[in-house]
C-alpha cells in the first residue's frame, strides 16, 4: 500500500488539498458573523492580508513533508514540495500586484498636490 500512495501526483494532491482546507477552517473560525467567504476573500484581496492567509494555510504541508520523508515516501515528498512552490509563487505574484497598486495610489497622491 505504501508504494502504490508514494507518487508524485499524491504528493501534490495532499499539498494543494491541505492547504485550501487549512485557508478554509481558519477564516470560517477567525471571522466575524455575518460574513460571506467570498467577502471575506474579497476584503481579503484589497489590503494585501491575502498572502498572510496563503502563508498560514501552508503549514500542514510543512507537516505533511514531515511525516512523508519520515515514512520514506520520496516522490510523495517531492509532490508536496511542488505545489508548496506552486502556492510561494501564488504568493509572490500577489506581493507584486498588491506592491505596484500601493505604488500607484501613492503617486497618484504626490501628483494630484
Amino acid at each position: 500500500m505504501k508504494q502504490k500512495l508514494d507518487t508524485l501526483w499524491f504528493g501534490m494532491l495532499i499539498g494543494l488539498v491541505m492547504p485550501v482546507a487549512m485557508l478554509y477552517l481558519f477564516v470560517q473560525n477567525n471571522t466575524f458573523d455575518g460574513f460571506s467567504l467570498r467577502a471575506i476573500l474579497d476584503l481579503a484581496s484589497t489590503n494585501s492580508m491575502i498572502v498572510k492567509l496563503l502563508c498560514i494555510s501552508i503549514f500542514p504541508d510543512m507537516g505533511a513533508v514531515f511525516l512523508l520523508n519520515t515514512w520514506e515516501m520520496w516522490r510523495a515528498c517531492r509532490g508536496v514540495f511542488a505545489s508548496l512552490f506552486l502556492f510561494i509563487a501564488i504568493s509572490a505574484i500577489f506581493v507584486v500586484i498588491n506592491s505596484c497598486f500601493l505604488f500607484n495610489i501613492s503617486t497618484k497622491k504626490l501628483w494630484d498636490n
